[in-house]
């Protein structure tokens, strides 16, 4: 459920889809502030709750105290399985709120990201995460291996269900989680805090260029 208590506290607000989501990219605008840009530091990141409370989060935002130091808002969610429509869900919720259009970028961010010809992929937050994992951690089994033995454990799983599993991509990453000590109990955002991603990964690159436009003011 989103946080509506929230204060704000930065000129640019970042609304993300779940707490797991905001603790991610709290943990990744965390390695940017010290690695890249103080620039970073604009972005405030908050959680509007699922993907139908988008609506409602923005349309009570504009009443919020210190509103008025707001200089710009973007949303990221994921694509699940329509990145089209989930684009079109951002800017039909941002269009049935009352806050003025020039806020907004001209472009928001759906999870995974790109590809590499810069189209939009189908997807979410964990098929990024699996790409972006370390190559390797101290007293673990490398990686590669793990995610392979991971893939192949859900494809006998699904081949004993005779039907798919409908979030598959969090099976694969928590499967990758339970593989190893250091995060086999942990959500994805306690994962990004605990040191399992590349925040350097090529991957990031379009979320990195999309956060620093969100950031510059």
């Amino acid at each position: 459920m989103a946080d509506t208590r929230f204060k704000i506290e930065a000129p640019c607000l970042l609304l993300c889809e779940g707490r797991d989501e905001a603790r991610f990219l709290i943990e990744y605008l965390q390695f940017l502030l010290r690695e890249v840009d103080k620039v970073y530091d604009n972005i405030q990141v908050e959680n509007f709750g699922g993907i139908n409370e988008l609506s409602k989060k923005l349309k009570t935002l504009g009443n919020m105290e210190s509103f008025e130091k707001v200089k710009k808002i973007a949303v990221i969610r994921d694509a699940e399985t329509d990145w089209a429509g989930a684009l079109s869900s951002i800017a039909f919720s941002i269009e049935a709120a009352n806050i003025p259009g020039d806020l907004f970028l001209m472009e928001h961010y759906i999870f995974p990201g790109k590809d590499d010809e810069g189209h939009w992929q189908n997807g979410t937050l964990e098929d990024l995460a699996i790409k972006i994992l370390k190559k390797s951690y101290d007293g673990e089994a490398p990686t590669d291996f793990l995610v392979t033995a991971s893939k192949n454990l859900l494809g006998d799983i699904v081949g004993q269900r005779h039907m798919k599993l409908p979030r598959k991509h969090k099976n694969l990453l928590h499967m990758f989680f339970s593989g190893t000590d250091k995060f086999v109990d942990l959500k994805i955002g306690e994962a990004a805090k605990a040191g399992a991603f590349n925040w350097e990964a090529d991957e990031l690159q379009n979320l990195k260029k999309f956060l620093f436009n969100l950031a510059s003011i």
